[in-house]
């Protein structure tokens, strides 16, 4: 008798239907634990669950946390930001641009 293992096979590990995968999770923080997103979602959730322990205790891993959101939010919402020095300004049709607009940049 041949048994097909591609189809037991999650039947042995999770049982019956009434246990979800995440729940067999034991080793992982509590805070990860049936978390799906990306990084900055993962970063904001364990500042949200840790973020005073990690000020208290661990400084600088707070320190390295808080930098890491930071660059993220930067990256992500780079496209929204608006910068002066590469947009033409508006001005009258007799006065002159600014000085810190420069049109090679356009």
């Amino acid at each position: 008798m041949l048994i097909n293992l591609q189809i037991n096979f999650p039947i042995d590990i999770l049982g019956d239907e009434n246990v979800e995968h995440w729940q067999l999770v034991r080793n992982a923080p509590f805070w990860l634990r049936g978390f799906q997103g990306n990084e900055l979602q993962h970063l904001l959730r364990r500042l949200k669950f840790q973020g005073k322990y990690l000020e208290e205790n661990q400084p600088q891993r707070y320190s390295d946390l808080i930098t890491r959101i930071r660059y993220l939010m930067f990256k992500i919402n780079f496209k929204h930001y608006k910068r002066p020095w590469l947009m033409r300004p508006t001005v009258g049709p007799n006065e002159p641009l600014p000085d810190y607009y420069d049109p090679r940049s356009s």
